[in-house]
């Protein structure tokens, strides 16, 4: 899908994810890297934005991506998220929790 909502490499999308204009999704090299929080399922490249979750304006989402069901646009806390985070709602009053990515030295 891609047009006046977002820009993706290839996805899939449910009407029940609301968005805003112009966010991009897959963004970057594809690196190898999976989900700190599911490895096991988010590993090749595939990015999930949950239902009802509310994508700012301006975002930048990399691949094997999370972002939770009923996260809203207060979630995020940087425009651009990196492969392998994930971005989750938070209650009222608590600070925005941004999983890094595992990255492997050696």
């Amino acid at each position: 899908m891609s047009g006046r909502w977002c820009a993706t490499r290839s996805s899939c999308s449910t009407r029940s994810s609301a968005r805003e204009p112009s966010w991009t999704v897959g963004e970057g090299p594809y690196d190898d890297r999976p989900n700190r929080g599911e490895p096991g399922r988010l590993n090749t490249g595939i990015t999930v934005v949950g239902k009802r979750a509310i994508v700012p304006r301006g975002a930048r989402i990399g691949r094997n991506v999370k972002v939770g069901a009923d996260v809203r646009t207060t979630d995020f806390v940087k425009r651009v998220i990196k492969s392998g985070d994930s971005v989750e709602r938070r209650p009222a009053g608590q600070v925005t929790r941004v999983r890094k990515a595992a990255v492997a030295k050696g």
